[in-house]
């Protein structure tokens, strides 16, 4: 007799034959049959309760089997049942939308397709897009814990490549996984793309070495697990905006970026790191010039990179942090205060406008008033703090809202630590936040609204973010 936590093991397996990534992505309908079957599994699982001993749905299987759930409605969702030439809700609005929305081309221009997708559906598709530029996705379509390998559908595949004249954007997610059937079609350029996303695993050097014919690429996305060889760039390629995160094991770090990173500083105007160590790295490794640079994005030990970083017309920051990597390595914010002093030491103040610090540990005292003094221009100011850290770890403390507090004196040097701030969100996680800190926000509050001097642009507070209990008390004292 099985038990019935077997049961929905049972379920949750068997549901995952008849529903699944793959199936959605290559456009198949389940059968009457299996969507009966499909049905009753849903009907099973929806009215299972977690820890009940009766259904036996331990708290490790809730997830998953919220997942399932959505996944099986997913695939017997009436718009699936859709034709396939037809593309988007509007086209079963009525007959007259419809024979509109077949007539327009850029409805055309998405195209998604597995290794198996069908080749008439991809015909129709490509041939009412008209000669457009294309945003295509290709996934390998295979399901994550299944052995079961893809038969490729050469004849689509050819199909699709056939176009590569005119896509103007790829995403090739689990590429590491369709290299191989994706290989014989691979065109010798890609003439038009301009933006590119890859997921390729540990396969970085061959996914690269495939993408390097894309002359006017300005965009690109890399999503890796471990890299065994340095990151080389293809040297055609003119990034304007690159994206980097590095996930799971301990086979990338932010060392071995730094280098390709460096590669195409020059165009650079928008830069998102996110990596989990540091790496060691080198004393003699020069800081690296991003003189285009205005958007740097950076998570984690990443945040590290701000201390080989110059970037003089930066407008927009954003640090998320986390544990650091092993070692004693500095702070984040001292990594921030560098890159600050570095990059503005003849002007003696930055261009900042948008600063966004999250999970900042562990915090130096003032290094985020240091930070913040280099900054007259900013607008908008966000600090998150996480609520696992103790209140004496955070940057939300009495001496940073004392800093932040205007004086009705408005010659006083204080008014002009972020004298043109309009947005300001300050997140404590909820600990250890009530009692001083509330009436410390208040405070802050009430004098960047009342503290305003227009022709010295000490400017008025416009929108205040938390999650500290202030206002009530607040809106009492406004109308005792």
């Amino acid at each position: 007799m099985t038990s019935p936590t077997e049961d929905i093991e049972s379920l949750l397996a068997d549901a995952l034959t008849f529903a699944n990534t793959g199936l959605i992505r290559s456009g198949t309908l389940p059968s009457s049959e299996d969507s009966r079957r499909i049905l009753s599994i849903v009907d099973t699982l929806s009215n299972a309760k977690v820890n009940d001993r009766k259904s036996g749905v331990n708290s490790a299987q809730a997830g998953r089997l919220q997942d399932v759930v959505a996944l099986c409605r997913a695939t017997l969702a009436p718009v699936r049942r859709i034709p396939r030439e037809a593309t988007f809700n509007v086209t079963g609005v009525c007959y007259a939308w419809r024979e509109v929305a077949l007539d327009i081309p850029r409805f055309w221009t998405n195209i998604c397709l597995t290794q198996s997708s069908r080749t008439q559906a991809l015909a129709a598709r490509l041939q009412r897009s008209a000669g457009q530029l294309l945003k295509v996705t290709i996934f390998s379509g295979e399901r994550p814990g299944s052995d079961e390998k893809i038969v490729p559908n050469h004849d689509a595949l050819r199909l699709a490549f056939s176009e590569s004249q005119r896509w103007s954007r790829l995403s090739l997610q689990d590429f590491h996984k369709s290299m191989a059937g994706l290989a014989p079609h691979w065109p010798h350029e890609f003439p038009e793309l301009k933006g590119l996303l890859v997921d390729c695993g540990h396969e970085v050097p061959e996914c690269l070495r495939r993408l390097e014919s894309a002359p006017h690429l300005w965009s690109f996305q890399l999503k890796l697990k471990s890299t065994p060889e340095p990151i080389v760039l293809p040297t055609a390629w003119r990034l304007m905006n690159l994206d980097l995160s590095s996930f799971a094991d301990d086979g990338c770090n932010l060392a071995q970026l730094l280098r390709p990173i460096a590669a195409c500083a020059p165009y650079l105007m928008r830069l998102v790191i996110e990596v989990y160590k540091l790496g060691e790295v080198e004393d003699q490794f020069s800081p690296i010039q991003f003189p285009q640079l205005s958007s740097l994005a950076l998570t984690n030990a990443a945040c590290h990179l701000c201390r080989w970083t110059v970037a003089p017309h930066l407008t927009q920051l954003q640090l998320h942090g986390g544990t650091p990597g092993a070692g004693e390595n500095p702070s984040y914010l001292e990594s921030a205060l560098l890159l600050l002093s570095r990059s503005y030491y003849a002007a003696g103040k930055s261009d900042l406008q948008v600063f966004e610090v999250e999970d900042m540990r562990p915090v130096v005292e003032e290094a985020m008033v240091l930070c913040l003094q280099w900054m007259p221009c900013l607008l908008s100011l966000i600090v998150v703090e996480d609520h696992r850290v103790e209140q004496a770890s955070k940057i939300i403390t009495t001496p940073f809202l004392l800093a932040m507090m205007r004086s009705p004196y408005l010659a006083d040097p204080k008014n002009l630590l972020l004298p043109m701030l309009v947005t300001l969100e300050l997140k404590t996680g909820g600990v250890g936040a009530q009692g001083e800190i509330a009436a410390l926000m208040r405070a802050v509050f009430m004098s960047r609204k009342q503290y305003v001097d227009e022709s010295r642009k000490l400017l008025e507070l416009q929108l205040f973010d938390t999650d500290v209990d202030w206002l009530p008390e607040y809106v009492e004292d406004r109308h005792a």
